[in-house]
């Protein structure tokens, strides 16, 4: 619910409320009338995002049947289910559930009187496609590609590839679905490779967009089958540098025991670009797993990346990890070891390769960590962000450090190889802008296992590398 005594800017929706006898209302005349948006009989519980001004998200909790709980991110116009949370209102017990944001993603966390149930956005998890061909063979392929999301989320994807050769339908529909690909092997010479792209939509921001690479390869006999992304044992995913498949990164498995990490296995991509660990144990309650990669060769790259949270794995299974690219966010303006008034317009260079990236900018004392400044939530897929005043617990004439975060849509974030030095002469002005922000030491920046096993580079007030 909203808070009396303080005026919040809510585009669209400035106030809701749950009635007595069910269901949620929305008023957008500060209270003076309401229109019906979800719910019914014995509708439990509603949940206003703590970012409710900017994202316009409420969650509706289910009826006494046990029906899980609705999303919705304009503010009550469309909603989405979010199957795999308990129906917060199983009658003869009160359960709850909050929202909060996760590296820039909505996390939705609900409980009973039972257990906490921590929600996962569900993913296709796909892998390669390869189809054979034999020589001389002018008959177009054809190949199916079953799209099963690891949840029973009914939600809708689209397709789309740039290939003269291949072609797909449906281009869209509603998962679980199956996507047919026609190969015309009359144009290729070899084994030909080329990206197909598959967005699902989660919700109405909640979305994610996986590259999958599919080829031919001609080879002589009969062939009665295709093989169709044959998912890889073990945990396993692909690295890209500007778009392209980079053989040989060194990438490590960080593992959680309870209390600390440590680096379990190490490996390095393939000239396509795959990695896979693939003797990894399994996971017991409380533990987890990451994938790391460290840059130790120069400021082409990112810093370094982190892939998503892995809590649940049986070893010999298969646990896709996810995609990422480690091409590098330059810092383009101001400059380092500079003294800056503001008013102050901080910019770097996006990646064009990952459009699905969301940036924030960071503001931090070198050598401690703290005071800390973050732009939350991530400020999307822009290059600049203008500082307007300075945070509190930051001084006139001291050396802080600034640098760039980018996070993926499933959960990893990167960090720019750079770190620029940077002083400021006034406070600024009062910040009115609508991008909040958090100022908190390093190690409690954003819940979870994964900061705590950060390790930062060393950072002097003089130009890096």
């Amino acid at each position: 619910m909203l808070p009396i005594g303080r005026r919040w800017h809510c585009p669209r929706a400035e106030r809701l409320r749950r009635a007595a006898d069910g269901g949620a209302f929305r008023s957008n005349d500060r209270g003076d009338s309401w229109t019906p948006i979800k719910g019914g009989s014995y509708t439990h519980l509603v949940v206003v995002s703590p970012n409710f001004a900017k994202d316009q998200t409420v969650v509706i909790g289910g009826a006494v049947d046990g029906a899980p709980p609705s999303i919705s991110e304009d503010a009550g116009a469309t909603w989405y289910p979010l199957s795999d949370l308990p129906g917060v209102g199983t009658y003869g017990h009160t359960n709850n559930l909050t929202l909060s944001y996760e590296h820039g993603v909505l996390l939705p966390i609900a409980s009973t009187h039972q257990t906490i149930y921590r929600y996962h956005w569900p993913s296709l998890g796909l892998s390669s496609i390869l189809a054979f061909s034999e020589p001389g063979n002018t008959l177009p392929l054809t190949i199916s590609v079953p799209l099963n999301p690891d949840s029973t989320t009914q939600t809708n994807w689209a397709a789309s590839e740039n290939a003269a050769w291949l072609s797909l339908s449906p281009l869209s529909g509603t998962l679980p679905a199956t996507l047919t690909l026609f190969a015309d092997v009359a144009q290729l010479t070899g084994t030909t490779w080329t990206p197909l792209r598959l967005q699902t939509q989660w919700s109405l921001r909640q979305t994610e967009t996986i590259t999958i690479p599919v080829g031919v390869m001609p080879i002589r006999g009969r062939v009665y089958l295709p093989l169709i992304f044959r998912p890889r044992p073990g945990i396993y995913g692909r690295v890209t540098e500007s778009g392209v498949p980079a053989a040989g990164i060194p990438l490590e498995l960080r593992f959680y025991n309870g209390s600390t990490w440590s680096s379990i296995a190490s490996t390095n991509t393939q000239s396509d670009g795959w990695f896979a660990f693939t003797s990894a144990p399994s996971l017991s309650s409380g533990q987890s797993y990451y994938v790391r990669y460290q840059n130790m060769t120069g400021a082409n790259r990112l810093w370094t990346w982190h892939t998503r949270i892995l809590d649940t794995f049986v070893a010999g299974s298969s646990s896709y990890m996810g995609d990422f690219d480690v091409a590098n966010i330059s810092l383009l303006s101001p400059a380092n070891n500079v003294s800056v008034s503001l008013p102050r317009i901080f910019q770097w260079s996006i990646r064009p390769a990952t459009p699905s990236d969301t940036y924030e900018f960071n503001l931090y004392a070198p050598s401690t960590g703290s005071p800390h400044f973050y732009t939350d939530p991530p400020l999307g897929y822009l290059g600049s962000y203008t500082l307007n005043t300075l945070p509190a617990g930051f001084n006139v004439g001291q050396d802080y450090a600034w640098e760039i975060w980018a996070y993926s849509p499933d959960g990893g974030y990167g960090i720019s190889y750079e770190t620029r030095m940077i002083s400021f002469t006034n406070r600024g002005q009062v910040d009115r802008s609508s991008v909040g922000y958090h100022l908190q030491q390093f190690e409690g920046k954003i819940p979870g296992q994964r900061w705590l096993d950060f390790e930062r580079r060393p950072v002097v007030a003089q130009p890096l590398r």
